[in-house]
């Protein structure tokens, strides 16, 4: 009980004496620096083509500053699929969708290093 006693009288004593100070805030004179929120955004643009596609999933990457790209791809009840990947250069991809049965898919692509994680849905026919 003496504890818990100490501890409010220090509160009060505490919120006393900041607020018996004539204390403003300037909001532009901050210790803290501000961050800047499209710095914090995502700029990469994922294009999948054509879509629907028959035999191969065009994968382009713009605006990309993706450092450790992965893909994986499941069907529509989540199944995980494996699949042959074609990098074209550090932007492009070519998946063969061959071998799949029609419909639904989805393929995320992901970024480890700055955490990039986003799925795509497609169509195979």
């Amino acid at each position: 009980m003496k504890f818990y006693l100490a501890t409010i009288l220090s509160f009060l004593l505490a919120t006393q004496i900041c607020f018996s100070q004539n204390v403003t805030i300037d909001e532009n004179k901050s210790e803290f620096p501000k961050l800047k929120t499209e710095s914090l955004q995502q700029i990469t643009d994922v294009e999948l083509y054509p879509n629907p596609t028959m035999d191969f999933l065009n994968i382009t990457l713009k605006n990309s500053q993706l450092e450790k790209v992965q893909f994986e791809m499941y069907n529509i009840i989540g199944n995980r699929l494996e699949f042959d990947l074609d990098e074209i250069n550090a932007s492009k991809y070519k998946i063969n969708v061959k071998n799949l049965h029609s419909g639904y898919y989805l393929l995320i692509v992901r970024d480890p290093v700055s955490r990039y994680n986003k799925a795509f849905k497609f169509h195979k026919q």
